[in-house]
């Protein structure tokens, strides 16, 4: 074993020091007989070599409730303020912990060590749920790799993790093939975060509606968003230099729509006349604006809500199978991309359940 120069400060440090999981540490500590002898003693042995001590008045919780859920952002951005996506989810959550006779722990990812600490060491909650987590994030690896039950708000790409979501993909595919039924031909689109499965769901769903009816696909059309306001509009602005200038887009969510129409208007241009715009999520803004905008629909709040089902079947049985609940979505036809079709009609995307 190679000499360490910093005394761990989490269970993860020692699994990864000993080449084990964190839930093997976690048992290890627990006492629990489940574990191999030789696991048992080079967790031990590591342990010993860097004089780690574990949090004696959290493992006296280990077979207690604390009553209280955890829920991590664990990637903090500027837009968890201003995407309404946000207050949405965390409200439905909120609520529906708070009728189970759970409280509510709001983990930002500002620290994430201090989080781990709180949530797995300390044993301050019962169990986790993960919202928006990016690709590659510590955190929430940590977290899915210890005791403590957790489950994704969003399809992450760990698929032995239990979430709750909607088919992105597919919901994305049905939009563009809205645009495509409505005879545009030039359809471009401003993409989510690709370190995002949302993001990338979304955009490989544009991909196969370009494909799937033989319009060309132009590299050129496809600009990357982040979900803001801000990014939308410069994505907007960048895709009205081309030639030819796309006549329609689709929007990775409602907040970049709104960016990309402010940057039509500026450009003396109008919606749906000069282009046409769809978006995704049918926030409340999404009605609002000025034409009202064509989206899909998902249920966030529902979407919420079953995560923290998921999660609670989770904590009263650990043993339980991985759950995968994907949720149904609309398209809501508005006036941002024409009144070719009755206004306020709308069209089930058709979406695969319970895997």
């Amino acid at each position: 074993m190679k000499p360490v120069t910093k005394t761990p400060q989490t269970i993860h440090d020692i699994a990864s020091l000993s080449g084990v999981s964190a839930a093997t540490v976690s048992r290890v500590l627990n006492g629990n007989t489940n574990v191999r002898e030789e696991t048992r003693q080079r967790v031990l042995d590591a342990m010993r070599k860097v004089n780690y001590h574990p949090n004696q008045s959290a493992r006296s919780l280990s077979n207690r409730r604390t009553d209280c859920i955890g829920l991590v952002v664990p990637n903090l951005q500027v837009n968890i303020f201003t995407d309404p996506y946000f207050p949405t989810i965390i409200l439905a959550i909120s609520e529906r912990i708070q009728e189970n006779g759970y409280a509510l722990m709001l983990g930002l990812g500002h620290d994430e060590r201090v989080l781990y600490n709180q949530f797995v060491e300390r044993q301050m909650v019962d169990g986790v749920l993960i919202v928006s987590s990016q690709d590659g994030d510590w955190l929430t690896s940590a977290l899915l790799d210890s005791h403590i039950p957790c489950v994704m708000v969003g399809r992450p790409n760990a698929l032995e993790t239990s979430y709750a979501d909607v088919d992105n993909r597919l919901a994305a595919q049905h939009a563009v093939e809205h645009l495509i039924r409505l005879k545009y031909e030039h359809i471009a689109t401003i993409a989510g975060p690709q370190t995002m499965t949302a993001g990338e769901d979304r955009l490989g769903g544009y991909e196969d509606a370009i494909d799937l009816h033989g319009l060309p696909r132009r590299e050129d059309y496809i600009v990357y968003g982040d979900f803001t306001e801000a990014r939308g509009y410069r994505a907007m602005a960048d895709l009205l230099a081309l030639d030819p200038r796309p006549d329609a887009v689709f929007c990775a969510n409602d907040v970049t729509a709104i960016g990309a129409i402010q940057a039509i208007r500026q450009a003396g241009l109008s919606v749906p006349e000069d282009i046409a715009i769809v978006g995704f999520d049918d926030m409340p803004l999404a009605s609002q604006v000025s034409p009202a905008l064509t989206t899909i629909r998902q249920p966030i709040a529902i979407t919420g809500q079953t995560s923290v089902r998921l999660l609670l079947e989770r904590i009263a049985d650990p043993e339980l199978p991985t759950q995968r609940i994907l949720l149904p979505t609309e398209l809501i036809v508005r006036q941002s991309c024409g009144m070719m079709l009755q206004h306020g009609w709308k069209e089930e995307v058709k979406s695969q359940k319970n895997k």
